[in-house]
């Protein structure tokens, strides 16, 4: 399934709603009825190949990285798992919410203090508006 995955999706001249389509697939509908762990791990990366670098999957990507670093975080190796999520630059994402954006900038925060790399925290807190914070739904982030 997920060589069948990447073949599709590298595919050139592919249309990119079928693309999206099969992502969301992956991402909804099979990650849950894997059998094992394991499993699950290596979907995430083979969905997190696919998503690379394309644009209109920016979602997709994110999601997928955010749930590959909890899995990592949960085994205890915070310190990859801080390391993959520093490789995106979430604020320049045009897809995604305000409030995805936070979470995500909150997370990888909170990864960074694990790690007791408070400079790096003190940056990542930077790429929060003020104005973002006040907009409506996102109190519970502003504490």
């Amino acid at each position: 399934m997920r060589e069948f995955l990447l073949v599709l999706c590298k595919r050139r001249g592919q249309a990119k709603k079928p693309v999206v389509d099969m992502i969301e697939l992956c991402q909804k509908t099979i990650f849950d009825k894997l059998p094992s762990r394991d499993e699950r791990y290596k979907m995430l990366t083979a969905i997190r190949e696919a998503c690379e670098g394309k644009m209109f999957l920016e979602r997709e990507y994110s999601q997928a990285t955010m749930t590959l670093v909890k899995f990592m975080e949960e085994d205890g190796k915070t310190d990859e798992g801080t390391k993959i999520i520093q490789e995106i630059q979430i604020e320049t994402y045009g897809s995604l919410e305000v409030k995805e954006k936070v979470e995500f900038i909150l997370y990888q925060m909170k990864l960074v203090l694990i790690r007791k790399d408070f400079v790096r925290c003190q940056i990542l807190s930077r790429k929060i508006s003020k104005r973002h914070l006040a907009e409506k739904g996102l109190e519970a982030f502003k504490i």
